[in-house]
């Protein structure tokens, strides 16, 4: 058994993941809100010019009755996945793109083409802000409905679907896991095209909705220009002033300051 515990711990680090990323911790290394373990939050603040942090405990969590320590929630959830510290690092990804953590309001997961598979990688947002799944950066707050309800609806019944509430191009389907528990899985439609869980269909128009349409941008001048609504696409403005709308690799983000796709994530997001 011990054994097995080190060979997972090895194989963890040795795929660049951090459980103190996550927030779990056994001792305050870093400021900032903490699980120490299941059932126990604590908060680690440093006291004066002391580089010694001090551990404070805010809140135990009865997981006998179902409540575990979330840092996303700033205390006790009653989802068990929250502490199921090894089973954090990734999403199944079915889709290129960015899709929220199913459970973590505060993180969210990038998922990339690796040869004929699909990898993800899992993300933090700054301490104080939640992951917004319709621009795709940390910009809400712990008080917006993706914390104070979830990023994505709980699966009650096997192939149940929706549409997510923030972003109605990405969508869910809940399936049974090897362990036989319910899972939502992430998918997105093509582009522009919103899901409609009642036809179980990828459509330009939900029904009996009217979508506000986006502002038509419009070139002044040539040049590369961001889209004022996606930090990750950018228009191109030729001598015709037409506009071409062009979308920065998976890990890439416009860089306005240089005109360009760069290496990283928009403003308000960590790597």
């Amino acid at each position: 058994m011990l054994l097995f515990v080190f060979f997972l711990a090895i194989t963890t680090l040795g795929q660049g993941y951090s459980l103190r990323r996550y927030g779990y911790v056994k001792e305050c290394v870093e400021p900032g809100l903490k699980c120490e373990s299941c059932s126990k939050l604590i908060f680690c603040v440093g006291e004066g010019t002391d580089k010694d942090l001090k551990r404070i405990e805010l809140k135990s969590c009865n997981n006998t009755e179902g409540q575990y320590c979330s840092v996303g929630n700033g205390g006790c959830t009653d989802n068990h996945r929250a502490c199921d510290i090894f089973g954090l690092e990734n999403i199944n990804c079915q889709d290129v793109g960015f899709f929220p953590d199913p459970f973590d309001c505060t993180s969210y997961h990038i998922c990339s083409q690796d040869g004929e598979s699909i990898t993800g990688t899992r993300r933090l947002c700054k301490t104080g802000l939640a992951y917004d799944p319709l621009s795709t950066i940390c910009r809400l707050k712990k008080s917006d409905r993706v914390c104070t309800e979830s990023p994505v609806p709980k699966c009650l019944t096997p192939l149940q679907m929706g549409a997510l509430v923030e972003n109605p191009t990405l969508y869910y389907i809940c399936v049974y896991t090897d362990k036989k528990e319910l899972y939502p899985r992430l998918y997105r439609c093509p582009y522009g095209l919103m899901f409609d869980a009642i036809n179980a269909q990828c459509v330009e128009t939900l029904p009996n909705t009217t979508p506000q349409p986006k502002q038509e941008f419009k070139c002044s001048k040539p040049g590369s220009f961001p889209d004022p609504y996606d930090c990750h696409s950018y228009y191109i403005c030729e001598s015709d002033l037409k506009p071409q709308h062009k979308t920065c690799r998976v890990g890439f983000y416009f860089d306005s300051k240089i005109s360009l796709c760069a290496l990283g994530f928009c403003e308000n997001q960590i790597q």
